[in-house]
């Protein structure tokens, strides 16, 4: 079957491995019974470039596999999961990591000319579906901009069209090297007994440990950073508005990560 199922994805051009699409079949089981337009909705959400028909006779073949390997079972017309409760949820949480980890395979850049645009390109991108996440580009590849937005390379022309009708001026680089992008994610933290001090790039966020305000933020030399400090300062991690909503540079870019973790960080401690 697993041949058969590989002649469907090669046929199809699907972005889907055997493994990887059984796995998109074992979430979608995993949160509870599934009829089999459930599951081929499941496998047009990972793979925008398929049509229904095509991700129909995909999770016709993918539930084939499944019966014949005794993982699902058909029950009042509806298909499910074979075994205990809570070894299917512990199945479906560890596919969800890892569908996280490998389905975002990136290997195309959005450039932007400016701080701001990266930011719109980034938040349009997302909200519409697609994957992407921003980084800082290879040194070769800026133009003025220190942020990028890093895609799947797979999702290139639906991106394109959408950025625009969008109107948000851009250009798309791809393929590129893994790796080859920085993360925006890297973080110092700096523990001052009472408080902790949280900083991205150039931008430091110190907050009260015990109750989660905000006591000070410095760093950065970006004109929108003391409407920021005056927005934030004096209140509480959980309950301030994100700064790149707020701001419009790199400086309410990197914010906005020292915040994340901030709040990531006193949570897990309270």
């Amino acid at each position: 079957m697993r041949k058969t199922l590989q002649f469907l994805l090669d046929n199809i051009c699907a972005n889907f491995t055997v493994d990887s699409l059984l796995d998109v079949v074992r979430m979608c089981l995993g949160k509870g019974p599934s009829t089999m337009s459930d599951i081929a909705s499941a496998i047009m959400q990972k793979d925008r470039s398929l049509d229904v028909k095509s991700a129909e006779g995909l999770a016709e073949g993918a539930v084939q596999a499944l019966l014949e390997s005794g993982d699902v079972e058909v029950r009042q017309s509806r298909l499910h999961a074979t075994g205990s409760k809570a070894s299917r949820e512990a199945d479906s949480a560890g596919v969800k990591r890892k569908l996280e980890r490998n389905l975002f395979d990136g290997c195309g850049i959005v450039i932007f000319p400016n701080v701001h645009r990266a930011m719109q390109g980034d938040r349009t991108i997302n909200s519409a579906g697609f994957s992407g996440r921003l980084i800082f580009p290879p040194a070769e590849l800026r133009s003025g901009c220190d942020l990028a937005v890093e895609i799947n390379l797979v999702e290139r022309d639906a991106i394109e069209r959408l950025l625009k009708n969008e109107d948000i001026p851009h250009v798309i680089v791809g393929p590129v090297g893994k790796g080859s992008q920085e993360p925006l994610n890297i973080v110092k933290i700096t523990d001052f007994g009472n408080w902790a001090m949280v900083k991205a790039a150039n931008m430091k966020l110190t907050y009260d440990k015990t109750n989660g305000t905000i006591v000070n933020i410095s760093g950065g030399g970006c004109p929108d950073i003391p409407y920021l400090n005056f927005r934030l300062v004096g209140k509480r991690l959980d309950a301030v508005p994100k700064p790149r909503d707020l701001g419009f540079t790199l400086c309410a870019m990197m914010l906005d990560v020292a915040l994340v973790e901030s709040l990531k960080l006193w949570q897990e401690a309270k």
